[in-house]
């Protein structure tokens, strides 16, 4: 385990004074990117180290990460999908943003109706369903931006018990080849769409 303090200078970095929060709050004014220094320090050990990185204000529309489409497997997992994951996803875990999840385009636009907070981790869907997240600023709701996902149901590929494989012991080895893919056919009855591994 480490500890991570920041500071302004390298030199506050080094000596381990005047640290400043792990959430820095910098003004829009500020045209010039800023270093920060980080040291990292073990618990268990006294060795440290200090590096730095910069970070620099960026004033834009909300610019939402693409969301991949989430899909289900019928009768092997739990027939509900949980949403919790993209909210730190949809826009990186901004802080001072609320992410909300709707059932249509116009309610994310709008902000009105949000899924219910109880079924963000447990949202029973159907196939094909679209799912609308908005990101809002807290300090000004005109600055949000709206993304969507889909939902697939997926049904499980019927199977059947394929005919036993029988193989010939190579010259007195002990030892047979076996061609595993000469049953796939049967396994799957001829079903199209699927991909057998």
């Amino acid at each position: 385990p480490v500890i991570f303090t920041y500071f302004l200078t390298e030199e506050d970095a080094l000596d381990n004074s005047n640290s400043i929060p792990s959430v820095y709050i910098m003004n829009n004014n500020n045209t010039t990117s800023v270093t920060i220094w980080v040291r990292i320090m073990g618990l268990t050990l006294p060795c440290s180290r200090v590096e730095s990185f910069t970070i620099g204000f960026k004033s834009c529309s909300i610019e939402l990460q693409n969301l991949d489409d989430m899909s289900i497997c019928l009768g092997v997992q739990q027939n509900s999908f949980n949403f919790i994951p993209y909210r730190d996803v949809v826009y990186y875990g901004t802080i001072g943003y609320t992410v909300t999840f709707h059932n249509s385009e116009v309610d994310a636009t709008t902000g009105d109706a949000p899924i219910n907070e109880n079924l963000l981790s447990n949202y029973e869907a159907t196939n094909g369903e679209i799912i609308w997240v908005r990101v809002v600023s807290d300090e000004n709701s005109d600055v949000f931006g709206i993304e969507s996902f889909k939902l697939f149901l997926n049904e499980l590929p019927v199977v059947n018990t394929p005919q036993v494989l029988f193989g010939c012991e190579i010259q007195g080895t002990s030892l047979a080849d076996f061609d595993l893919s000469l049953n796939q056919l049967q396994i799957v009855d001829n079903q199209t769409g699927l991909a057998l591994e």
